[in-house]
């Protein structure tokens, strides 16, 4: 369940304090607890610009930005087993603590309409992602590279290859539809 807070009016030596109380457990809201929630919710913003140079003609331009998710960032500890080989184990850092990058993309479309006898015919160029931006979508560490081997750092530890995974990069796309 989620924390609802709520302002509850408290007496403390005479003077009137304000707290933000949990309703579920009547407990105070530290202030780490307000901001961590606060900062946590997710912000994104999107801008359309349309243009219709005549009746035949639309095209538009759009943006959209995302503020990173929250993200429990992780490493690896290890120890030497008995018999010599290596279990990794993971740690965390603290919970939703850090943030993926923000993400935002531009797209651009152009429309082209025909009236036909029978209905009316539409074409589309489309271009999602134009510049091309490397959205993050997820990442994962491993304990070996490419080639399955593990990376020793030099400090009697080991380098923790990571490997990003994004969101697709620019997309072009036609198409053509008909409405009769």
């Amino acid at each position: 369940g989620s924390t609802r807070p709520a302002i509850a009016q408290g007496q403390s030596t005479g003077t009137v304090q304000g707290h933000i109380v949990d309703l579920r457990t009547r407990r105070p809201i530290s202030f780490a607890m307000i901001t961590a929630m606060i900062t946590a919710m997710i912000t994104a913003i999107y801008a359309d610009v349309n243009y219709r140079p005549g009746v035949r003609w639309h095209t538009s331009v759009s943006w959209q930005f995302y503020n990173g998710q929250p993200l429990t960032l992780y490493n690896f500890g290890f120890t030497t087993l008995p018999n010599g080989d290596l279990h990794f184990f993971a740690l965390h850092s603290a919970f939703r603590a850090e943030r993926y990058p923000a993400y935002h993309r531009m797209d651009v479309r152009v429309n082209r309409h025909f009236d036909l006898g029978r209905g009316r015919l539409s074409t589309y160029a489309h271009v999602i992602n134009v510049y091309n931006r490397k959205n993050l979508r997820k990442f994962d560490l491993d304990t070996r590279n490419s080639e399955g081997k593990h990376l020793p750092d030099g400090r009697g530890g080991f380098i923790y290859p990571r490997d990003d995974k994004t969101w697709l990069g620019l997309v072009p796309a036609v198409g053509i539809s008909w409405e009769f």
